[in-house]
């Protein structure tokens, strides 16, 4: 029974081995390696990363309103910021958006963002899985290029494979349950076989306080012809751990952090 098992993942491996990729080849990623994408919590950090570095690519946490709006800069709603009985918790999704800018005024919603900013390359992770989510997006991005300017990135396979219907030209990155096959296919000695739907390979360093990632994976991917994007890196030492893997993008907090990390 075991070398029937072995033989089987034998197979397995050198079938997965066995496929062929085509090159990758896609506007986003046609300027100079790495891209370094900023974490931008507000309109201010955008403009300020783009006239620090023009070529800087912008990484949004996208979320949704109760009133099915789309929007950026959220943050986190405490209960002293309103009345007991106006609280719902401090997602987003529990509030109109008109209520939401009385307490935080900074936030935006993400067509307003993308449209102030046309020729800038943007991450947008959807961070909501809710119904509808993949109609309220794509109808908020409409006719903004998105093809060649987008990398569409969630935590869940149903809300890329939603979207990615509709809009089958956006570069797409990876899920949680990606990541998670990714190790769990290395495990078995079977990692070229681990299936991956993806464009675009985006990975923190760390998931659930382990890595999510091993360089064996990051040279399968390379075999596969797949963009990586690793990040956020929360220090030098992971900056330069995603430098020396050759990550066709690296995500930072701050401008000031890659530029402190990358000082001579």
């Amino acid at each position: 029974m075991v070398f029937i098992l072995f033989i089987a993942l034998l197979i397995t491996r050198f079938w997965g081995a066995g496929q062929q990729y085509a090159d990758f080849q896609h506007p986003f990623f046609n300027n100079a390696s790495p891209v370094i994408f900023i974490k931008a919590k507000s309109e201010a950090d955008i403009t300020e990363a783009i006239a620090a570095k023009a070529d800087v690519a912008i990484w949004l946490n996208v979320e949704t309103t109760h009133d099915k709006k789309v929007i950026v800069f959220s943050k986190e709603f405490l209960q002293s910021e309103m009345s007991l009985e106006s609280y719902r918790g401090p997602r987003s999704m529990a509030y109109d958006l008109q209520k939401l800018q009385l307490i935080h005024p900074e936030m935006k919603e993400l067509r307003e963002v993308l449209t102030k900013f046309p020729k800038q390359r943007f991450l947008l992770n959807l961070m909501d899985n809710v119904d509808h989510v993949h109609l309220w997006l794509t109808e908020a991005t409409k006719g903004l290029k998105g093809e060649k300017r987008f990398i569409l990135q969630s935590d869940y396979n149903v809300v890329l494979s939603s979207i990615k219907e509709i809009e089958p030209f956006w570069l797409y990155g990876s899920s949680q349950a990606d990541l998670m096959r990714f190790m769990a296919f290395e495990s078995m000695w079977i990692l070229p076989a681990a299936p991956f739907n993806g464009d675009v390979f985006v990975s923190p360093f760390k998931l659930l306080k382990r890595p999510a990632f091993s360089d064996d994976i990051i040279t399968d991917l390379r075999r596969r012809k797949k963009k990586i994007v690793l990040g956020p890196a929360v220090d030098k030492a992971e900056f330069d751990d995603a430098s020396r893997l050759k990550a066709d993008g690296i995500v930072v907090d701050k401008l000031s952090d890659f530029s402190a990390w990358t000082r001579p």
